[in-house]
């Protein structure tokens, strides 16, 4: 389901002309396009390099002014603008979840997407394409996407200086599925054949699943640009995309349709009918193509009426909850809140007694000093006391970690652990929380590690794995989550304690 400002944004796109930018490394290509009839139509085009010295990423400022003074003299319209980035910027990969719903697809992959950014210091950008799967299938495949924040950025503040509104951030390259989406297989080999690359982009029910590019072979001497590229390399490439793909979607009679574009896409054809396999020709003209692969994406189907297509990718707004998932999400939230009040009224109970038993440990302290006159006689009795005092600072810290993770703990009926331990309280500079559990949602454990993320001061959040629980448990996942405790944060607890 979309937000109500991205619809906003996407019915922007229907039947009124709108401005598709192909943002290249060596030059910019601006299309207006308009869409009547559920068809993509491209009015007029054009290429305009990146003046001499202007690095668009590094300088987008300037860029901007640049585009805005091309879009002025064109008079191309700027109230929709689609923007279809580099593809040497664009990543994407074939992921196996669980078999969870749509929206609940967004929220599992955004919490894996930003641990991992935290751990590799490398923000990126996603949206996903989730593949068609059954309800009885315990898994399901999605594709995604991601793209380097600091390429997003330089982008917006481009496209913001332009004066472009409704501003989609897309990858041309991936969307040319999109472009004969009526008469798609259940695979298709797409073989783009562009004046800088070759690619191979393997596709399942017209969304990307595998792909491999290499530098274009050189023109030789007989004149022929792909003369020294033969249909037996081709094939091997194509067979090593298809073995890594789910072995369930692979019958014994999967036959793959090849497809040429690009600038020498008759050449590839040749080739390949010269070696008995039929391949048919998309466009020559691989510029068009990314224009029409990211127009068809933004189209509104005729039997959706408030949602994309699934073969649509926005890296400002990538697919996440639905509304109204997010209300129940909400509500959870307050319960759980309300079962922590009742949590935390029985830990001040525990706080009582535990106050209760430092005054009687004070009383003891001072007993002690009266007395450490004859301690002083004796190593033994003084290595007793210190060995007390070592044990009184360790169980200090262990109370404080235990509230403090019970205060983000959902209710018994939701969640249970099975595991908690404590490492390394004293000994090592940081200390480790090992907890494991049962779950009733994979939801709750996402709330619960999200409450954990908001105290980034105190936990490193290590998440290990969300996966169904055995068959006789009472619960149906099961998680295991790690969090090293931050060494200043257990100096403040210690402190705080005494």
């Amino acid at each position: 389901m979309l937000s109500n400002s991205a619809t906003t944004t996407y019915r922007r796109f229907d039947n009124r002309p709108f401005l598709v930018v192909d943002w290249m490394t060596t030059g910019v290509v601006l299309s207006e396009v308009s869409t009547c009839g559920g068809q993509a139509k491209v009015s007029r085009s054009c290429y305009e390099p990146w003046p001499v010295g202007l690095d668009p990423f590094t300088t987008p400022e300037a860029t901007g002014q640049f585009l805005k003074s091309v879009c002025n003299a064109g008079r191309f319209p700027t109230s929709a603008v689609a923007v279809s980035v580099p593809r040497r910027d664009v990543s994407f990969k074939l992921m196996e979840l669980p078999n969870v719903t749509d929206n609940e697809l967004g929220p599992m992959l955004s919490l894996q997407i930003e641990s991992r950014a935290q751990a590799n210091s490398q923000p990126v950008a996603w949206d996903i394409l989730p593949h068609q799967v059954q309800q009885s299938a315990t898994n399901r495949h999605v594709t995604l996407v991601t793209v380097s924040t600091p390429v997003i950025q330089a982008v917006q503040q481009a496209s913001a200086t332009a004066g472009w509104s409704h501003l989609v951030i897309t990858s041309g390259d991936l969307l040319i599925p999109c472009v004969d989406a009526k008469t798609t297989p259940e695979w298709t080999l797409y073989i783009q054949a562009n004046r800088a690359k070759l690619e191979l982009l393997l596709c399942h029910n017209g969304l990307p699943v595998a792909g491999q590019a290499m530098a274009m072979p050189t023109q030789s001497q007989d004149g022929h640009v792909l003369s020294s590229l033969n249909a037996s390399a081709l094939q091997s490439t194509a067979a090593r995309l298809m073995a890594s793909c789910p072995p369930e979607w692979k019958a014994a009679d999967s036959s793959v349709s090849v497809i040429a574009c690009g600038a020498f896409a008759e050449e590839i054809v040749k080739v390949l009918g010269a070696a008995g396999i039929d391949a048919s020709l998309l466009s020559s003209d691989e510029r068009s193509l990314r224009v029409l692969g990211v127009a068809r994406s933004l189209m509104k189907q005729p039997a959706e009426s408030s949602s994309t297509p699934s073969c649509r990718i926005d890296f400002l707004r990538p697919r996440s909850a639905d509304p109204r998932t997010a209300a129940r999400k909400r509500r959870g939230i307050r319960l759980t809140l309300v079962a922590s009040a009742i949590v935390g009224c029985g830990l001040m109970a525990v706080w009582s007694e535990y106050t209760s038993l430092q005054e009687q440990l004070g009383d003891v302290e001072t007993q002690r000093q009266q007395m450490q006159q004859y301690v002083d006689r004796g190593k033994d009795v003084v290595g007793q006391w210190e060995y007390v005092s070592r044990w009184q600072r360790e169980s200090l810290a262990a109370n404080q970690e235990i509230a403090a993770l019970a205060e983000v703990l959902p209710s018994r009926e939701r969640l249970i652990l099975t595991r908690l331990q404590l490492e390394n309280l004293v000994d090592a500079e940081n200390g480790m929380l090992r907890v494991d559990g049962l779950c009733e949602d994979v939801e709750d454990v996402l709330t619960m590690n999200s409450a954990i993320l908001e105290k980034s001061d105190h936990y490193d959040l290590r998440p290990q794995g969300i996966e169904p629980a055995s068959a006789d448990s009472d619960f149906p996942s099961r998680f295991r989550i790690e969090a090293e405790l931050k060494d200043r944060s257990k100096t403040a607890i210690t402190e705080e304690s005494r």
